[in-house]
């Protein structure tokens, strides 16, 4: 038997100053992306947004790159995945891009859970 879909998700956080820095790739049979995603703490909120695509199934896909800038300034707080749904994955965006940047932004939040509990710590 062979495969006819795969998918492979990572999802990396690194501390940096004043916030965290989220690396999140994908890799499907038909699409391949990742965003990389800046966020300062406490406030969680998006600082910055990147990303970069190797392999689109749409020209929305393609076209999404040009406005993740649109996420910058949203806060990691309730009604997140609407507001990104509204601003990166409606009819000029893309679904697979939005699940990227969602994806960063919950890592975020458990981020965020787990500074706080090594300051509680120390």
């Amino acid at each position: 038997m062979f495969p006819t879909f795969f998918r492979n998700k990572h999802v990396g956080t690194e501390n940096v100053a004043g916030g965290l820095r989220i690396r999140t790739t994908v890799e499907e049979t038909f699409f391949s992306a990742e965003v990389e995603v800046g966020v300062k703490l406490p406030s969680l909120e998006i600082a910055s947004v990147t990303g970069r695509m190797r392999r689109g199934i749409t020209a929305e896909c393609w076209g999404a790159l040009s406005i993740l800038h649109k996420v910058v300034g949203e806060r990691v707080s309730e009604g997140l995945t609407r507001r990104i749904d509204d601003l990166i994955g409606r009819a000029d965006g893309c679904t697979h891009m939005t699940n990227l940047v969602l994806e960063s932004c919950h890592a975020a939040a458990l981020g965020f859970r787990q500074v706080k509990m090594a300051e509680a710590e120390a």
